[in-house]
Formats: C-alpha cells, structure tokens, sequence
C-alpha cells in the first residue's frame, strides 16, 4: 500500500550567502524544483503552488497567489516568467533586499484544473492569429480577454499581459453619429520594455469583423484573415523635369540582335550583329552540324567580344532587345566562359550585367555593360 502524499509540502532552497533576487537565481531554483517535483506528478493530477522568500531577517514574503498548475499546461519557463512578473508588479524592494531562501509550498491533487498559467488559461486562446508588425506579433482579436491574461480594469481602461516585457492598454469607446449606428471603437497602446512602440485603432463591426488602422496601413479582417489591405502613401504632381546641362543624352551606346533558326524543336543562334551607330558587324555560324555546335557558337560570342572589348568602347552599354529573358541567359552562358561577368538579377529577370575579356593586364579595363533595352 503506497503511502499517501501530505496536503502540503515545502521545498525550501538556501542559498550559500545573502543574495538579492534575480531572474538568473530564480531559474536555477524553479528548473531545479520542476525536475525534482512537476515532471513527477501524474497526467491526471495538477500541482498547487505558493512561492514565498525568507528574507535576512527572517521575515517571510509570498510572491504571488496561489499558482494552479497541470503537469501539461505549463513549463518552468512560464513559471518563471510569470514569478518574475509578479515581483515587478507588487514591490521593486523585492530585487534589492537580500534573501536567505527560496520557498515553494506545493500540493498535488487529483484531476485536471484551469490552470493559473499556460495553456487553457482562461483568456489565452493559443489558436489566434497574429499580425506582424515591424517583428512584432500584434494579436487579430477583438475581446480584451482574447489579447491575454487581464491584470486590472479601470472602468473602460484594460491593462493586459501578453508575453514576458510585453503588454498592451486597451480602451474601449463608443463612436457614431445621429443618423448613423454606434460603432465599438478599441484604443491601443503596445507597450514592450516599459515603451510604447505603437498605438492602434480597431473599429469593431462584429467579434470576428473589424477593420484596423495602425501606422499608414487600414486593414480589414473576417475571421482573422484579410479581406482588405489599403496604404496611405505621399505622391507628387507631375513637374518639368529640368536636367542639368552637363547631363546630356549619351551616345556611348551599342546595339545588339541574335536570330535563331529552330532545329529539332530548340533555338539555335546562328548569327550575332551589333552596330556603334557608325558601322554594323555581323558574325555567322556557317556549319550547324550538332557535334561541333557549342564550339561555334563560343568562337561566334567570343570574336563578336574580342571586336566590342578594346579602349574605344570603354564604359559603353549594349542594349539588347530581349536581353532580360531569352537573349541574355543565352548570352550569360557563354561571356561566363571569357570573361568577367557579375549580373543583376530580380524576379528571375536579368537587368543588367557587366563584361570584361579574361586576359586583360588590369580586370575589367575595358568593361562594357549588357542591358535590356525594354527596360531603361
């Protein structure tokens, strides 16, 4: 016959010299008193638990209320979280005044319980969305008993708790005209660290229908999705752009073309042309036999870069007309085989890439820039 737990025990934790208490202490100990205690307790049983501090004078201090806890509703982090709340609220001397122990009265019963802290706390719905707002999670709920844990209420002036350092103040107001119907407006403030990061406003339509205005965005939610998303953004009128005079069109250009010819359903390019604005050059591929099909198209680019790459045209661009898809993953593949390329790419479109011959006495000496010409 096993023998029956006592109501109540306590654990008591000395510590080895007169310490204020802090949140590195506290951990070690309520780690320690869940491995030794809360990890031991069955599934079908919960734990009560009063934290006290005897001070150096041996005066006794309890910390918070009684703490109701399943054995799978919580763990020790929570727990200290929220003894760590707790002290901050009820008395600062708490950090300064040395102590000499540690308490934890606890009692294990019978049976599940709503417990005082995590999962199935009353007012913490773990099932709520969030919006993220500058790495922030802002909860998409409308009751102040959804946001979390309601510490006070001054008529209509919530203080809620959502995470550890985090907490909100939440007012509720009438708004509407004669003629139109009243609407449940929700004031918040978000308040992490003792700051306050930002406020909002929530316009209630239904519980699962409201429309949030925060920053420059108004946002409308059914059911915590979005429904409506809308962005105040500053423009201006259209003005005469005036240019500076020393910003002239440059004709420090070329132009540039490739022509396929389709073989066993792919696109061969058998000619390349480019011309200055002065003179036009062509290079063929006379022999489109399959085998020898890379190397001419290779010598085709190179010769074609060998004529482009020299002092005359230095700091050129060379638009392309269809450079951001087709010409210019073509093109890519074999500039990357004689010379120096670095491509912008966005969206899977090549916007731009810089060239150079390998083999130059100083790289990119006379670098020349591949552009579409659709998209300048």
């Amino acid at each position: 016959m096993s023998k029956p737990q006592p109501f109540w025990n306590n654990k008591e934790y000395k510590l080895s010299s007169n310490v204020v208490i802090t949140e590195q202490i506290l951990s070690k100990y309520i780690n320690l008193f869940w491995k030794d205690v809360v990890s031991e307790i069955k599934d079908d049983q919960h734990i009560l638990i009063i934290p006290r501090l005897i001070l150096i004078d041996n005066q006794y201090i309890t910390i918070s209320k009684l703490i109701k806890i399943n054995k799978d509703s919580a763990n020790a982090e929570d727990l200290l979280v929220y003894l760590m709340d707790r002290i901050g609220l009820s008395n600062e001397a708490y950090k300064s005044i040395p102590i000499s122990s540690i308490i934890l009265s606890y009692g294990i019963r019978k049976g599940k319980i709503t417990p005082t802290i995590g999962a199935g706390v009353a007012g913490q719905n773990k099932d709520i969305k969030y919006q993220i707002y500058y790495r922030n999670k802002l909860p998409i709920v409308t009751a102040p008993e959804e946001y979390g844990k309601v510490i006070a209420k001054y008529n209509n002036l919530y203080i809620i708790s959502l995470a550890k350092n985090i907490s909100i103040h939440l007012f509720q107001e009438k708004e509407g005209g004669v003629h139109q119907p009243s609407k449940q407006i929700n004031r918040i403030e978000y308040i992490k660290n003792g700051n306050i990061l930002f406020t909002w406003k929530d316009t209630i339509l239904s519980p699962q229908n409201f429309i949030r205005q925060i920053g420059k965005s108004t946002i409308h939610y059914i059911n915590g999705e979005i429904v409506l998303y809308k962005i105040e953004k500053k423009t201006s009128g259209i003005t005469k752009k005036i240019l500076p005079k020393n910003n002239q069109p440059s004709n420090k250009f070329i132009t540039m073309d490739l022509e396929t010819i389709l073989i066993n359903n792919i696109h061969i390019p058998y000619l390349l042309c480019w011309s200055d604005g002065i003179k036009t050059y062509s290079y063929f591929i006379k022999d489109l036999n399959l085998s020898q099909l890379e190397d001419n198209i290779l010598n085709m680019v190179t010769k074609a870069m060998e004529d482009i790459n020299r002092k005359k045209y230095k700091g050129y661009r060379i638009y392309l007309h269809n450079f951001a898809k087709f010409d210019g993953y073509f093109l890519l593949k074999y500039l990357s085989q004689i010379g120096h390329t670095s491509p912008v790419i966005h969206k899977g479109r090549i916007i731009s890439t810089k060239f150079s011959l390998f083999g130059n006495n100083i790289k990119n000496k006379y670098e020349v820039t591949f552009m579409d010409s659709l998209l300048v």
